[in-house]
């Protein structure tokens, strides 16, 4: 299934799969071979001689200003549970009236395409990223980031679509520069277990399961499953320089960088590289990552793709700006 939801991220409906009979892992090199030569090599040989009348699939967002459903504070958050649109905790109703509110606060169109995330291949747009930020328990204050990081989501170096495999990989948001001040993003301490770093992470979840369609047990198959995706900021007497500089933005701009870590068993480790204390094993990991081919790198903590949301300063390539809605993060 994993297989077909990851062409169908590419567009392609109907992807023609080679699959291997039995648990690679485990088999010695002559089952290997046996395997290949009796049942792969067929399968290799008709998918790519027979014909197809694939179509590429267009990204879609559905009707955005649809109603889903009415009810009771209790009664929408089982239908969301029902539908596997929550991450199980209640989730707070993304009404009309509240998406409105933090639509305000995007500086871009409701419905302007941020980015095309697999595996579903949907749009996100101010609008549905709106949406999961209420759910999450965020504040309006809080979406420059929560778009930024949906940017950074999209890019291609991000490589989402490979965000289901069974290593349970979990994204996590690094905030750097004035914004994070301005928000109270916490640097220290117990920081991914407060406010807001909780509600701006649990956003990112939830963009990951409804926007981009990883759903437990259908494309996001963590053998352990997951925690709570969450969000963090470097401390500002860190004696290191900042994270987004090292990735070529101003020190006084504000950036999201989007980077994972793993499930371990019932838990996750921090990753130290972004942590307080960086030993010169990490700093040799950090700066092998910037000249490898683009993915997502553990356990280094060194991430592929930052965008920035402040005026200033120069980004590395394929990055964009985004203005802060200054009133938006002074109410925050």
């Amino acid at each position: 299934m994993l297989a077909r939801l990851t062409g169908k991220s590419g567009g392609v409906d109907d992807l023609r799969i080679a699959e291997y009979p039995g648990p690679l892992g485990i088999h010695d090199a002559d089952t290997i071979a046996g395997n290949i030569a009796a049942v792969l090599v067929d399968q290799v040989v008709a998918g790519l001689t027979t014909g197809t009348t694939h179509a590429r699939s267009p990204a879609g967002t559905g009707d955005a200003e649809r109603i889903v459903f009415s009810g009771t504070f209790d009664a929408i958050n089982a239908h969301f549970r029902a539908r596997d649109w929550s991450d199980g905790l209640p989730i707070v109703p993304p009404t009309p009236q509240r998406v409105e509110q933090f639509l305000r606060c995007a500086a871009v169109a409701p419905d302007q395409e941020i980015a095309v995330l697999p595996s579903a291949n949907l749009r996100a747009t101010a609008r549905n990223i709106a949406a999961n930020a209420v759910m999450a328990g965020c504040v309006p204050a809080h979406m420059p980031i929560l778009i930024a990081a949906a940017r950074a989501l999209g890019d291609e170096r991000c490589s989402l679509n490979n965000l289901g495999s069974s290593s349970g990989i979990i994204p996590f948001v690094l905030v750097n520069g004035p914004i994070a001040r301005q928000l109270g993003i916490h640097a220290g301490g117990q920081l991914v277990s407060r406010y807001p770093n909780t509600a701006i992470g649990r956003a990112i979840g939830l963009i990951v399961r409804n926007i981009a369609g990883f759903r437990p047990g259908a494309s996001y198959m963590g053998t352990f499953g997951y925690p709570l995706a969450f969000a963090l900021a470097e401390p500002d007497d860190s004696p290191w320089p900042a994270f987004h500089a090292e990735c070529g933005f101003a020190v006084d701009a504000s950036a999201v960088t989007i980077g994972v870590t793993t499930v371990i068993v019932a838990a996750f480790s921090l990753v130290s590289g972004l942590a307080h204390s960086r030993t010169p094993t990490d700093e040799a990991l950090r700066s092998g990552a910037r000249s490898a081919a683009p993915a997502f790198v553990r356990p280094s903590g060194c991430v592929t793709t930052s965008r920035t949301i402040g005026r200033t300063g120069s980004t590395p390539s394929s990055s964009s700006s985004i203005d802060p809605n200054p009133s938006c993060i002074t109410s925050g």
